[in-house]
This record gives C-alpha cells, sequence and structure tokens, in this order.
C-alpha cells in the first residue's frame, strides 16, 4: 500500500480521536512505533492490522470507516495531484481519468500498486467503474467519488452493482450525477 494512504490515515486518526490514538492503534495492531512515508510502499497487512483495530476500538464498520476516510482524505488528493487535473474536468471526467492519469504516475513515480479501474462512460450523466485490487477497498473508492463530487459541487448517486465482499470477481459501481438541489 502506498505510503501516502498510511500518512493520511494517521492524519485521519489524529484528527477523529486525537493523536495518542494513533500510536495506540499502531501498538495494539502489533505494529509498533513507525513512520509512514508518503512516497515509500508499504505491506497490506498493515493498513489491514490498522483498520480492523481502529474498527474494533471504535466500533464501527470497515466500510464505513473506510468510506469516511475516503472523504477525508479526497481534498489531500486532489490538491496533491493538481497538475494532472484539467480545469474543465468535473466528477465523471476525474474518475474517468483516475486509471491513465494518477494511478499510472503513482505506479511509475513511487512503485505503488494502487487498484485496477475501468471506468466506462454509460451516458452524459453516468458511468461505470470496474475496480478490482486483491485489498478489495472499494469502500475507500467510494468515499474518494463523495468527495470529489463535493469539491465539484456536483451531487452523486453511487450503487454497487456488484461487488468483491459479495463474492463477485470485481466491484462495478455505478456514478450518477443528480441535479443540484
Amino acid at each position: 500500500m502506498h505510503g501516502m494512504i498510511f500518512a493520511e490515515l494517521k492524519n485521519y486518526v489524529e484528527a477523529k480521536n486525537g493523536v495518542e490514538a494513533w500510536f495506540e492503534i499502531l501498538k495494539d495492531a502489533g505494529i509498533g512505533l513507525k513512520f509512514y512515508f508518503a512516497i515509500l510502499d508499504y505491506p497490506d497487512e498493515e493498513i489491514f492490522a490498522i483498520v480492523k483495530n481502529y474498527c474494533e476500538r471504535y466500533e464501527v464498520e470497515v466500510s464505513t470507516l473506510l468510506i469516511d476516510f475516503g472523504q477525508f482524505i479526497g481534498p489531500t488528493m486532489l490538491k496533491s495531484y493538481k497538475a494532472l487535473i484539467r480545469p474543465e474536468w468535473r466528477t465523471l471526467e476525474l474518475l474517468e481519468k483516475t486509471e491513465n492519469n494518477f494511478h499510472r504516475f503513482v505506479t511509475q513515480q513511487h512503485g505503488a500498486h494502487p487498484p485496477k479501474l475501468v471506468c466506462e462512460r454509460v451516458a452524459p450523466d453516468k458511468v461505470i467503474i470496474n475496480y478490482t485490487s486483491p485489498r478489495r477497498m472499494c469502500a475507500l473508492a467510494e468515499g474518494l467519488i463523495m468527495a470529489y463530487s463535493q469539491h465539484y459541487n456536483e451531487r452523486v448517486k453511487i450503487t454497487h452493482l456488484s461487488c468483491m465482499h459479495k463474492g463477485d470477481e470485481a466491484c462495478n459501481v455505478e456514478v450518477k450525477l443528480l441535479p443540484v438541489a
């Protein structure tokens, strides 16, 4: 898992639960004192242990945590990759370009292994994203989509057409723009 995710998870935990919470979670997860650098890659097992420990400690479902975390880091992701985002893009264009722009960049520059996204525009107001990853963190992607739509002052409806957590080979997520209220 890319170090930026770990660094932002630390920021999330500290913002929600205080500075000491992060170190307690690392300790209880069996990781101990460790610093994560945004440009490095770390074992997936560590993110799973941290997420599991957080969810047990604060009695929250994994999917709920990951959606909230995705919403939390969305603005940071947009700021970090601003140079790769064209001014005319909106939510759906950003989603369509994620694989070829952002994921390609972090793979080439940092050796990261992001999820594989295949995005298809099926209507002017709708895309379907095919998400595959051995990490099965589609809820994080859902939170990011929500953050991006909020950034662009757009409303979206996110529907999981299929999900790896239900035994499907991939997650297929429909993102439909809704009229602004």
